[in-house]
């Protein structure tokens, strides 16, 4: 039924009506289209409305107000908001998602450790994990509200499903803030796909989203997990606050701490070093579905300096371990779809299964100057990468050259399906 409104609204112009509820549903676990087909949709209104389309792209989906009005006309009742424990949720109100700016390659790597070891600040390691986003309230040592990521009280009530996996006390009093990524282990998917038979358990992430928001049996829960990596009020540091977090029985992101002084000045002996760290938080964190190493400073008081959406305090490292994977596939046929008015260009692949987990037979192309720029044609080969989406993205062009000719310095190298 839902994906008849879809083709309506499509029908009727309403592509913003249509992007709004197809975020709402993908993130209350429940997607609507597939990620390919949201990508493509969202490249086609880039293309038609660039202006309004860098609103939508400013914001995570977890800070999208809730369609209340669009879930209405079409007979859906909203997953509640607070629910029950609407009167604690001020406790855990922010102002907006942030991001975490990322660096793809040691030069820049170096550059902003420099700024750090030049301000004297300390900074700790740790594993970015690629997970679902909670932040958790305990009031006087009692664990009272679990909810997703949002500003304004705009997050899901995920209470029920995270006290299976929190611990229902801690020992310090007045209000404390715990916030940690969830997910479901990579073993247990296929599992809970057989059970359901249903596509919401295909990555760690959406599997995680699910088992929180709606209330599944106690043995599904055994796969779920939550690393946390913060807490208001406890220290005034980051490594204080990962120790207080490990003595109340929190599970934790694998770290390291590293001091100021021992941040190497010349760069290629800090290559070196850093490659040390990446190699021991990599392998702390096998099993762990991760997208990089995130360096921040330690105080918790240092702030640096606002860029946009991000801070200067930390930075996302992504190379080495959690570089560009990039794949290269066989092309079996080149595929024309047009629909009214719009029309788009795919490419069939010869079927593999990439690392993520997910089989891969489709890259989306666009347009048919691409298919002829790139020789995209029966038997050729094709570059591509996969993004958090799962989504498999064309590579071309200066990007490609880049990462044949450039790659290895920062890791970036192709991976085999199979």
């Amino acid at each position: 039924m839902l994906t008849e409104v879809l083709s309506e609204m499509m029908k009727s112009g309403r592509y913003f009506d249509m992007l709004a509820l197809a975020r709402y549903f993908y993130r209350i676990g429940q997607p609507l289209i597939g990620d390919a087909s949201y990508e493509r949709f969202c490249s086609k209104l880039r293309a038609m409305y660039p202006e309004t389309m860098k609103v939508w792209d400013s914001r995570s989906y977890d800070d999208d107000t809730i369609p209340f009005a669009l879930l209405k006309e079409i007979g859906v009742e909203p997953v509640e908001i607070g629910g029950s424990r609407s009167e604690l949720v001020r406790y855990l109100d922010e102002e907006k998602s942030r991001s975490i700016e990322t660096v793809t390659g040691y030069r820049d790597a170096y550059n902003v450790f420099q700024e750090y070891k030049k301000e004297g600040k300390d900074i700790v390691l740790s594993l970015k994990v690629d997970g679902v986003n909670t932040k958790n309230l305990f009031l006087e040592g009692r664990y009272r509200l679990g909810m997703s990521r949002g500003r304004s009280g705009n997050g899901f009530d995920w209470t029920d499903g995270l006290r299976r996996i929190m611990p229902s006390s801690i020992s310090q009093v007045g209000e404390i803030r715990v916030v940690g990524e969830c997910f479901v282990e990579s073993d247990r998917l296929a599992g809970l796909r057989a059970k359901y038979g249903d596509d919401k358990y295909k990555t760690p992430k959406s599997a995680a989203i699910s088992l929180l928001r709606v209330k599944h049996e106690v043995e599904d829960y055994q796969g779920l997990r939550l690393l946390c990596f913060g807490a208001d009020g406890v220290g005034s540091t980051l490594s204080e606050t990962f120790r207080w977090l490990e003595r109340n029985g929190f599970s934790v992101v694998p770290y390291r701490c590293v001091r100021a002084e021992d941040i190497p000045a010349d760069f290629s002996v800090f290559k070196i070093w850093l490659k040390g760290f990446m190699d021991v938080i990599a392998e702390e964190g096998k099993g762990i579905p991760s997208d990089g190493m995130v360096a921040e400073v330690d105080d918790l008081d240092w702030a640096g300096q606002e860029r946009g959406q991000y801070q200067s305090r930390q930075i996302a490292l992504k190379f080495e371990y959690w570089s560009y994977r990039y794949y290269v596939g066989k092309v079996m046929d080149v595929v024309w779809e047009q629909k009214r008015v719009t029309a788009s260009v795919r490419v069939r692949i010869e079927c593999m299964t990439t690392a993520d987990g997910c089989t891969a037979k489709i890259i989306n192309v666009f347009n048919p100057s691409m298919v002829l720029r790139c020789g995209l044609k029966r038997g050729a080969e094709v570059y591509f990468e996969r993004n958090s989406g799962a989504v498999n993205i064309l590579l071309y062009g200066e990007r490609l050259k880049k990462i044949l000719e450039d790659g290895d310095e920062n890791g970036v190298k192709v991976c085999e399906g199979y």
